[in-house]
C-alpha cells in the first residue's frame, strides 16, 4: 500500500515536471537549465556574482535571496527523504535559479526585481524541517510536498518565459509588472497550501488545493487579457486608426491568377526580405502612371505583405488620393495598432506606455506626429523582424510625403531588422529621398507576363460569355494580342482598354477600337469620353452630373446618394422617390467604378485628366462645385424640409427613402460652398444666392444667435462684401462643423432610440435606400460617423467602446467627467511632449544643388530642429513670394519647429517689412499642433496693442485654443493677450462646450478681471445671455450671477428678444436643463412675456411649456415643466436667495 502511495506521489511531482518542461519551448533554455543540480552550485555562482559585481561596484544585495535558498534547501532534503525524488527532480529545483539570476544581472532593474521575488518567497514557503515529524507519520502529506513543488515551478516559468522574450530589456519596466502580478497569485496559492500542513488534512482537501491553483492562475490570466484587451480596444476608439484591412482584401480578390508572382522570384526582393548579407533594407518599387492599378504596383505591394507574414510582423498602409491625407499622423497610427493588435506582449507595452502612467498620453499618440512616430519606433525595437508596405505614397500630400519618409527612414537606422518597402510611382520628390538609400526595383519592365496573362483570361472570360460567334472570337482574341505589350508595364491601360471595348457590341466598332490602340492613358481616356458625347442628350447630361460629383465632392458619395441627386431638380421644391438603380458602366464607361457602397475613378489619373488634361474640358472645376452646391441647397430648400412637417410624414419619409442625401447635405453645403468660393472673385454666383436667401429666411435655427461672431477670414470668405449675410451664413455652419470634428462627446441618438432600433422589416426596408449608413456611429466626431460600418452587431460593439463608466475622482481633470471604459485607465492626465529626432546627414556642398533638393534639405533641417544648418542654406533659397513659402513651410515650422527654428526663419528672412508681429497662421498651425513654445514665442511678437495677432481676429484664436484644452496655452492667451482687459467677456468664450479644465480656467480668468474692474455688469449680462444660447456651462453661469449679472437682462428691449431661460430651454441637454434650474432658482420668471420673431409662429407669444427643453427636462431633473417651476418657487420663499448669495460669496473666496 505504502508502495502504490509513493508511486502515485512520484507522479504527481513528473506531472509537474513535464508540464514546466513544456511551457519552455526555448532548447538552448532547457540545456542552460542542467548547468546547476545543487544547492552548491548555487552557492558557489552566487559567491562568483558577488566578486563579479564588486568589482564593478555593481553590488545589488545577494544577501536578500538567502531565506529562500535555505527554505529550498530544507524542501530539498524533505522530499529526498520522504518522497525519494530522483536527481532530475531535485535539478530542477536548483537550475532555474541560477539561470535567472544569469539572465536578469545584465540589467540593473530586472537583477533587482528577482532578488525582490526571492525574498518575497523566502518569506512565504513555510521551514520544512520543522514539519518532519509530520512528513513522517502522514502519508497524505507527500501529495502537499507535490503542490509546493507545483508551486516552485510555476515561480520559475512566470520568471523565465519573461526574460526569454525578444528585446524583453527594452521594455522591462513596460511588461515586468504583469509578471510580478502573476507570480503574486503564486505567492497566494503558496501561502494557501501552507494551511494544509496538519494532521487534519484529508485527500479531497488536497485535489480541491490542486482545482484551486489552476483556477486561481487561469482566472488571472483571463482577468489580464480582458483588461489589456478593454485598454486596447478603449485607445482604439479614442484614436481611431485607419485600417487598410478591407482594401487589401479587396486586391486580392480582384488579382488575375498569376500575376505577381515573378516578384517573390524576384533576386533583389529575395536578398530583400530574407535579410541577405549587403541587402538593403528598403525596397522601392517603382512603377509608372498606370502601373498602380488593383492589378499592378498596388497588387505587387499585396503580394509583398502576403510574402513577409512568413517572415515577422507584416504592416502595410495602402494610401490613396481619395484619403486627403495633411500629416503622416495616420500612418503611423495605423501601423502602430496593426502591430500591436497581432502581439499580446506589444500590445501590453503600447498600453503601458500610454495609459498606465500619470499622464494623458492617449491624446499626444492622436495629435503628436513625433510622439507617435517615437512610440512606433519604441514598439518595432521590440517587435523582432518586421516588413513595412507603404503603397500609394505618390498620391498624397508632398510634404506628408517628405515628412513620412525622412523620418521613418531616420528611425529605421537605428533598426536594422526593420525592413521598408515603398510602391509608388517614380515622383521626382520620393526619388530624391529614396534613391539613395533604396533598392529600386522597376516594375514596368517585369510585369509584362503579367498583364498578358490579365488580357488573355479577362479577354477569354468576356468572349467565353459573349454572343459572338466563334469565328468572330477568334479574330478578336488576334486583336488582342499587342495589347500587354502596347501597355509599356501599365496594368491600368490594359484594363481600360478592355473594359471600354467590352461595352460595344458589334465587330466593327471592336476593330476600329483594337486595329489603333490609343497612345498611352490620356488618349484612351480621351476616346471613353468622346462616346459619352455621343449618348443621348439626357445621358450625357447624367454621365456629365456624375463625373463632377465624383471628381469635385469633398467626401465620397454613395451610389444611394447619387441616384437621388440625379433626379433632384433645382427649381422645384418637391424631390421624386428614386425608381431605379444607378448603373454607371453604360453611361460613364471603364472611367468609374463602385467600390462597396462609394462611387470612385478607377485611378486618381482620371480625375487629373478630367479637370487638368482633358483637351475638350468635358468638366470646369468651378462650374461642377456650382453644380453640387446648388444641388445641395435646393435639396435643403426642399419641401422634405419644411419646418412645420410632421412626424409621421417624417417617418414616411425616411422609409421611402426621401432622405438619402440628407447625411451629405446637410454635412456638406457649407464646405461645397467654401470650395466654391475659390473660383469666384468678389460675388457669390448668382444662382445660388436665391437657394441660401431661402434657406437663411426658413430654415433659419430660431435658438442660435446670429450675434456671434464669426471669423470669415479663416475660411477665406471676407473678399465678398456683396454678399456680407451669405457668406456669414456659411461661415456660422463651417465654424459649426469644425466644432462637431472636437466635440467627443456628441451623439446623434440620446434620448432617441434610433434607426437600429426599428423592427427587421423597416431596417430592411432603410437598406435598401440607404444602404450601410444606417449603421453609423452616433457619436460626431467618430469616423464610423461619417463611413458606417458594416452590421448591426458592429455597430452595437463599436458603441460600447464609446462608453466611458470609470470617472477621475479629482474634480479638476477632464475626465471626471469624460470617464474611461477601465479602470487602468484613471490614472490619465494630460501632459504635452516635443521630442526631437536625431541628426541626420545631409550633403555638405550645397551650391550646387537644385532649388528643389534645397527645399528637401530644409525639411529635413526643420524636422530635426537643426538651426544652424537651417541658418547656412537660407541664403541659397530663393521664394518668388511670400504666400509660396507659406504653403510650403509655414504648417511644418509651427507644428514641428522649435522657437529657435520659428525665430530664425520668421523673425528673420521671411519677416514683413515694418513689421515686428508674426502670421496668424503660424499661431494657428502651432495651437493646434500643442506647440506650446512656439505660441509663446507667436504672441510675445504679435503684441497686445490691439486684438494680439497680426490679422487674426479673438474669436478665431480662442476657438482653437479652447479647443486645445492646453491649460498652458490658455495662460499664454491670458498673460499676452488679456493684460489689457480687452477680450476677458469675449462671447468666444461660452458659445462652445468647454472640458471642465478649460471651465476652470475661465472661471479663474473672470474671476481676477472683476476684481480688478474690468469685467462689469454690462459684459457680465451679456456673457451670461451668450452662455444661455451656446454652452450652458453651470459653472460660468453661477459666476456670472455671483457678479451680479441680471437673469431678465436682454441687449434689445423689445418683446421679441430673448432672455437667457428661453435660450436655455431650446436645448435639450443635460447642461441646459441644470442651467434653467439654476436660473429659476436666481429669481428668472418663466411667465414673462416674448414673441416669436420668425417661423411659422411669427407673432405669437412663446410658451415655455412647449419648448424642445421643457419637454425632456424630467429625464435629468426628475420633475415635470410645471413641478419644476412650482419647487423653485418655494425653494426661493424659503430663503434661496440667501443661498444664492452664499454661493456667489463662496465663488469669489475660492477666487481669491
Amino acid at each position: 500500500m505504502a508502495s502504490s502511495s509513493t508511486d502515485q506521489v512520484s507522479e504527481v511531482f513528473e506531472k509537474a515536471k513535464a508540464d514546466f518542461l513544456n511551457g519552455i519551448k526555448d532548447q538552448k533554455l532547457r540545456i542552460q537549465l542542467q548547468n546547476a543540480t545543487t544547492i552548491d552550485d548555487i552557492w558557489d555562482y552566487t559567491d562568483q556574482l558577488q566578486k563579479e559585481q564588486g568589482s564593478n561596484k555593481r553590488l545589488r544585495g545577494m544577501k536578500r535571496i538567502g531565506p529562500y535558498i535555505e527554505r529550498l534547501q530544507e524542501y530539498a532534503g524533505v522530499i529526498e527523504v520522504f518522497v525519494q525524488a530522483k536527481p532530475d527532480i531535485l535539478a530542477l529545483i536548483w537550475g532555474p535559479i541560477k539561470l535567472l539570476l544569469q539572465v536578469s544581472s545584465n540589467l540593473v532593474a530586472s537583477f533587482d526585481a528577482i532578488l525582490g521575488v526571492m525574498k518575497n518567497m523566502g518569506s512565504i514557503l513555510p521551514r520544512f524541517n520543522e514539519f518532519v515529524p509530520l512528513f513522517k507519520n502522514n502519508e497524505r502529506m507527500k501529495y502537499v510536498l507535490g503542490l509546493f513543488f507545483q508551486d516552485i515551478l510555476d515561480f520559475y516559468l512566470v520568471s523565465l518565459k519573461f526574460f526569454g522574450l525578444t528585446r524583453w530589456k527594452v521594455f522591462f519596466e513596460s511588461l515586468w509588472p504583469a509578471r510580478r502580478a502573476e507570480i503574486q497569485v503564486i505567492a497566494e496559492n503558496i501561502e494557501k497550501h501552507r494551511l494544509l500542513l496538519c494532521n487534519e488534512i484529508t485527500l479531497n482537501d488536497i485535489s480541491e488545493a490542486h482545482t484551486a491553483r489552476k483556477k486561481a492562475l487561469e482566472h488571472y490570466a483571463e482577468t489580464r487579457e480582458f483588461q489589456e484587451r478593454q485598454d486596447f480596444h478603449s485607445m482604439e476608439t479614442y484614436i481611431h486608426p485607419p485600417s487598410y484591412d478591407e482594401d487589401l482584401d479587396r486586391i486580392r480578390n480582384t488579382r488575375c491568377g498569376g500575376t505577381g508572382s515573378w516578384l517573390v522570384q524576384d533576386q533583389q526582393f529575395v536578398s530583400w526580405s530574407e535579410g541577405k548579407e549587403k541587402s538593403s533594407q528598403v525596397l522601392w518599387l517603382q512603377g509608372i502612371p498606370g502601373a498602380g492599378c488593383l492589378t499592378g504596383k498596388t497588387f505587387l505591394a499585396s503580394t509583398a505583405v502576403d510574402r513577409t507574414k512568413d517572415l515577422g510582423h507584416s504592416l502595410f498602409a495602402l494610401l490613396s488620393y481619395r484619403n486627403d491625407l495633411k500629416s503622416p499622423i495616420p500612418i503611423y497610427h495605423s501601423l502602430i495598432f496593426q502591430l500591436a493588435s497581432r502581439d499580446r506582449d506589444l500590445r501590453t507595452v503600447l498600453c503601458s506606455t500610454i495609459m498606465n502612467t500619470t499622464k494623458d498620453l492617449k491624446r499626444d499618440l492622436k495629435g503628436d506626429s513625433k510622439f507617435a512616430l517615437n512610440t512606433f519606433s519604441k514598439l518595432l525595437q521590440a517587435a523582432g523582424p518586421t516588413y513595412i508596405a507603404i503603397d500609394g505614397l505618390d498620391e498624397i500630400d508632398e510634404f506628408t510625403q517628405q515628412a513620412f519618409l525622412h523620418l521613418l527612414l531616420d528611425e529605421l537606422k537605428t533598426l536594422p531588422h526593420v525592413k521598408l518597402l515603398v510602391s509608388s510611382r517614380r515622383v521626382e520628390r520620393i526619388e530624391r529621398i529614396l534613391k539613395p538609400v533604396a533598392a529600386i526595383l522597376p516594375i514596368d519592365q517585369k510585369n509584362s507576363g503579367c498583364i498578358k496573362a490579365y488580357v488573355s483570361r479577362r479577354g477569354g472570360e468576356w468572349l467565353d460569355n459573349s454572343y459572338f460567334e466563334s469565328d468572330a472570337s477568334s479574330e478578336i482574341r488576334q486583336l488582342l494580342n499587342p495589347l500587354a505589350s502596347k501597355a509599356g508595364g501599365m496594368f491600368l491601360y490594359a484594363r481600360i482598354v478592355l473594359e471600354d471595348v467590352e461595352m460595344l457590341q458589334d465587330l466593327d466598332s471592336i476593330r476600329d477600337q483594337l486595329s489603333i490602340l490609343p497612345e498611352g492613358l490620356d488618349e484612351a481616356y480621351e476616346r471613353i469620353l468622346q462616346r459619352i458625347t455621343k449618348h443621348p442628350s439626357s445621358a450625357q447630361k447624367q454621365c456629365k452630373r456624375i463625373l463632377s460629383w465624383i471628381a469635385c465632392s469633398p467626401v465620397q458619395i454613395t451610389r444611394h446618394e447619387m441616384e437621388q441627386v440625379l433626379i433632384i431638380k433645382k427649381d422645384h421644391r418637391s424631390v421624386p422617390p428614386v425608381r431605379s438603380t444607378l448603373n454607371t458602366l453604360p453611361l460613364c464607361g471603364p472611367l468609374v467604378e463602385a467600390d462597396d457602397e462609394n462611387l470612385r475613378f478607377v485611378h486618381f489619373t482620371v480625375k487629373e485628366y478630367l479637370l487638368r488634361n482633358q483637351k475638350n474640358k468635358l468638366l470646369d472645376e468651378g462650374e461642377a462645385l456650382i453644380e453640387i452646391s446648388a444641388t445641395c441647397l435646393a435639396y435643403l430648400c426642399s419641401n422634405l424640409m419644411d419646418a412645420d412637417i410632421s412626424d409621421d410624414d417624417i417617418q414616411r419619409n425616411l422609409v421611402s427613402g426621401a432622405y438619402r442625401l440628407l447625411n451629405f447635405a446637410h454635412r456638406q453645403w457649407a464646405e461645397c460652398l467654401r470650395l466654391c468660393t475659390r473660383h469666384f472673385r468678389d460675388e457669390l454666383p448668382p444662382q445660388l444666392v436665391p437657394l441660401l436667401g431661402h434657406i437663411m429666411q426658413e430654415l433659419v435655427n430660431p435658438y442660435y444667435s446670429e450675434d456671434l461672431d464669426t471669423n470669415l477670414g479663416l475660411w477665406s470668405l471676407d473678399r465678398f462684401k456683396s454678399n456680407l449675410e451669405e457668406v456669414k451664413t456659411i461661415s456660422r455652419s463651417l465654424d459649426f462643423r469644425s466644432l462637431m470634428a472636437t466635440s467627443y462627446d456628441w451623439r446623434l441618438d440620446e434620448g432617441d432610440a434610433g434607426w437600429p432600433d426599428f423592427d427587421s422589416t423597416t431596417i430592411s426596408a432603410m437598406t435598401k435606400h440607404y444602404g450601410p449608413a444606417v449603421n453609423i456611429c452616433p457619436f460626431l466626431s467618430c469616423r464610423f460617423h461619417q463611413f458606417p460600418l458594416m452590421s448591426r452587431d458592429l455597430r452595437e460593439k463599436h458603441v460600447g467602446q464609446h462608453d466611458r463608466p470609470f470617472k477621475c475622482a479629482i474634480e479638476t481633470c477632464e475626465y471626471s467627467a469624460l470617464g474611461f471604459s477601465s479602470r487602468g485607465q484613471l490614472e490619465l492626465h494630460r501632459v504635452q511632449y516635443h521630442q526631437r529626432p536625431s541628426k541626420l546627414h545631409v550633403p555638405r556642398d550645397l551650391d550646387g544643388l537644385e532649388t528643389e533638393d534645397l527645399k528637401s534639405v530644409a525639411v529635413e533641417h526643420i524636422v530635426r530642429d537643426e538651426v544652424q544648418e537651417m541658418e547656412r542654406i537660407l541664403p541659397l533659397l530663393r521664394w518668388p513670394c511670400i504666400s509660396v513659402f507659406d504653403s510650403s513651410f509655414v504648417a511644418l515650422i509651427a507644428s514641428h519647429g522649435s522657437v529657435a527654428m520659428a525665430r530664425l526663419i520668421f523673425s528673420g528672412v521671411m519677416s514683413t517689412p515694418g513689421s515686428s508681429s508674426v502670421d496668424e497662421s503660424i499661431i494657428l498651425h502651432a495651437i493646434r499642433s500643442h506647440n506650446t513654445p512656439v505660441v509663446e514665442w507667436g504672441f510675445s511678437k504679435g503684441g497686445i496693442d490691439s486684438i494680439g495677432l497680426h490679422g487674426y481676429s479673438h474669436h478665431g484664436i480662442l476657438v482653437d485654443i479652447l479647443a486645445s484644452d492646453s491649460i498652458e496655452i490658455f495662460n499664454i492667451w491670458r498673460n499676452y493677450v488679456l493684460s489689457s482687459g480687452s477680450l476677458a467677456s469675449s462671447p468666444t468664450l461660452v458659445t462652445r462646450r468647454l472640458s471642465p479644465v478649460m471651465e476652470l480656467q475661465v472661471e479663474s480668468l473672470w474671476i481676477e478681471q472683476f476684481k480688478l474692474g474690468k469685467l462689469g455688469m454690462l459684459e457680465a449680462n451679456t456673457l451670461l445671455t451668450k452662455l444661455a444660447s451656446g454652452n450652458c456651462s453651470l459653472v460660468l453661469a453661477k459666476v456670472l450671477i455671483a457678479f451680479g449679472a441680471d437673469v431678465h437682462y436682454r441687449s434689445v428691449k423689445k418683446s421679441t428678444t430673448l432672455y437667457p431661460l428661453h435660450f436655455a430651454m431650446r436645448k435639450t441637454s443635460a447642461q441646459a436643463a441644470y442651467l434653467v434650474e439654476y436660473l429659476l432658482l436666481a429669481g428668472a420668471d418663466p411667465n414673462v412675456k416674448v414673441i416669436y420673431h420668425s417661423g411659422k409662429n411669427k407673432g405669437q407669444t412663446i410658451n415655455l411649456c412647449l419648448e424642445p427643453g421643457a419637454k425632456g427636462i424630467t429625464k435629468y431633473l426628475g420633475k415635470t415643466w410645471d413641478e419644476l417651476i412650482h419647487w423653485a418657487a418655494e425653494e426661493r420663499r424659503k430663503g434661496s436667495q440667501d443661498g444664492l448669495l452664499s454661493t456667489s460669496s463662496t465663488i469669489l473666496a475660492d477666487g481669491d
